[in-house]
């Protein structure tokens, strides 16, 4: 695989090159496991840009916004929740 392919591109030719294939029981398993893999790895990517900007980002950049707005930092609100037991 070159540096400059990715993995579901890859993938994705190594399957469109064995549809012209004849295929026994152990290949079709095996193509079977290259297709659950994709979709698993697809299905993992959060291409969704649209929500970056509800997402709460690092420690750093919520504990500078709850400073902003005049609220406790993040060390003592996350303290603050539930006593040591």
């Amino acid at each position: 695989m070159e540096d400059n392919t990715s993995f579901s591109s890859e993938i994705g030719r190594i399957l469109r090159d064995s549809r012209d294939i004849e295929i026994n029981q152990i290949d079709n398993k095996i193509h079977l496991a290259i297709a659950m893999a994709v979709k698993i790895h697809t299905s993992k990517i959060i291409d969704d840009r649209s929500n970056v900007g509800r997402l709460p980002g690092p420690a750093f950049a919520q504990d500078h916004r709850r400073m902003r707005f005049g609220r406790k930092n993040l060390m003592r609100a996350r303290n603050s929740r539930s006593t040591w037991r």
